[in-house]
């Protein structure tokens, strides 16, 4: 948000109004960030318990065949 936009926005509502604007802008901005990398770990748990699930897979199937 720019200077201009910030007075105008002061100018034609006040500025407790356009304090509560700016403020809910950063906030949801900021929020949004957070929810993207909460996002992009949750992933890469999902992954990594894949990988996991897979590796103890192969290693029980592997004991199977040895006390055959």
């Amino acid at each position: 948000m720019s200077a201009e936009e910030i007075i105008s926005l002061i100018a034609n509502v006040g500025f407790p109004v356009s304090l509560c604007v700016i403020l809910l802008r950063y906030i949801l901005q900021t929020l949004g960030e957070k929810l993207d990398r909460l996002d992009q770990s949750v992933n890469q748990l999902i992954l990594t318990i894949k990988d996991l699930n897979i590796q103890q897979s192969s290693i029980a199937s592997k004991e199977e065949h040895h006390s055959d």
